[in-house]
């Protein structure tokens, strides 16, 4: 799969200058379901959106990055379990760019540049990645951020919910 020039410099710049670093900011714990609250919220987002985020991520590998179904590219790999074209993409940005797939911050860096580029079109429903960062209702980023980005043949929003709300009860 070809890649497009931007989207890696983006790749690339983003793992370069991100201040997000796992580990800072918020009030999340070293645990990968910390690592991605502080990385959230470092990033700006509520921790009612943070929440949510934390909660699908939940759902789809308990926060791991290195979480994984199955081989590629049929079955999902890392946080967001990235599956079929997109994990396709995902493995050939990671070796691009010189990283392993499982690397925490290159994950996180490349769930936000797709959130502003090739998956912006699922958050374009809810004002884009940028305003849905700025929710302040749990339940209702869970159920979007699934819609918008995530896509779960069967979601099982009753546990997202609850892993939303767990992470918010820790960390907030």
């Amino acid at each position: 799969m070809e890649l497009d020039n931007d989207f890696l410099t983006g790749m690339i710049l983003g793992l370069m200058f991100s201040g997000a670093k796992g580990g800072g900011g918020g009030g999340g714990d070293d645990t990968d379901r910390g690592r991605v609250w502080n990385w959230l919220i470092a990033k700006g987002f509520t921790a009612q959106a943070a929440a949510g985020v934390v909660g699908n991520a939940m759902q789809e590998s308990q926060c791991d990055p290195a979480a994984e179904e199955g081989p590629s590219p049929g079955y999902g790999y890392g946080i967001f379990q990235w599956t079929g074209d997109r994990r396709v993409a995902f493995e050939a940005a990671a070796e691009a760019a010189g990283v392993p797939k499982s690397d925490f911050d290159f994950q996180m860096n490349y769930f936000w540049n797709e959130a502003h580029t090739t998956e912006a079109w699922g958050f374009e429903p809810y004002g884009g990645i940028d305003n849905m960062m700025l929710y302040t209702d749990i339940d209702q980023m869970t159920i979007d951020f699934e819609a918008a980005y995530l896509r779960a043949g069967e979601p099982n929003m009753p546990a997202r919910l609850q892993y939303a709300h767990d992470a918010y009860n820790a960390y907030a």
